[in-house]
């Protein structure tokens, strides 16, 4: 300070560290999982997202932007992701019950929509 008084202080970090299996892709802040082959109802899109994936908990079902974004990133360009099925995204389609978005990798700007209990492929975001 001005005084030219100096103190020290240590202190300690425990930091953990998840280590993911290939295929995974880091894209905008977030953790990508590879595309499903399964194809999934919504709901059990959900449900895929909720559980914990590699020992790490907290997925989700992306949003319609954020796979949007990632398409436009070519992030997942080169990491063997099956490029090619509509991806469930977590945006509900406005005025229209149990429809949600669905995105077209490939193709971003081609987007539709599907019933809930229709079957699309499915990734989580962390």
């Amino acid at each position: 300070d001005t005084n030219g008084v100096v103190a020290t202080q240590t202190y300690s970090l425990l930091m953990s560290v998840t280590t993911l299996p290939g295929g995974y892709v880091y894209q905008g802040g977030l953790v990508w999982m590879p595309l499903t082959s399964t194809l999934y109802t919504y709901a059990q899109a959900v449900t895929l997202c909720s559980a914990t994936i590699n020992g790490l908990s907290g997925w989700r079902l992306p949003a319609e932007q954020e796979l949007i974004n990632l398409a436009n990133s070519g992030a997942m360009n080169g990491q063997g992701w099956s490029i090619g099925p509509d991806l469930w995204s977590s945006t509900p389609y406005p005025n229209i019950a149990n429809n949600y978005y669905l995105i077209y990798l490939p193709n971003p700007s081609f987007i539709g929509t599907a019933v809930a209990s229709n079957s699309a492929a499915a990734t989580c975001v962390h």
